[in-house]
């Protein structure tokens, strides 16, 4: 099965239950972070559009949006497409 992106807002993606955002620091080395989103009492939620008040909680980081969706591909969910790495 082939999954998409849901494009937040420029540089912010929903990805298969999780956030996957484009950074760029001062030193100017871009990367991609995936984490979980989660309300303002740390409780899971999925952001329905940017508007909605959320926080995240970052797990892991990529070079490339490419790569960031390939990592949650094969480190959060198994090939039956059930999710097996929580928090």
């Amino acid at each position: 099965m082939r999954y998409t992106a849901k494009k937040l807002q420029h540089g912010m993606y929903y990805y298969r239950g999780l956030v996957i955002e484009k950074f760029v620091p001062d030193s100017g080395a871009i990367y991609w972070s995936i984490g979980e989103t989660v309300d303002c009492f740390g409780t899971p939620k999925k952001p329905e559009e940017f508007s909605d008040y959320f926080g995240v909680k970052w797990h892991d980081s990529t070079n490339t949006l490419s790569d960031a969706k390939q990592l949650v591909d094969d480190i959060y969910f198994n090939n039956e497409g059930e999710r097996i790495w929580e928090k």
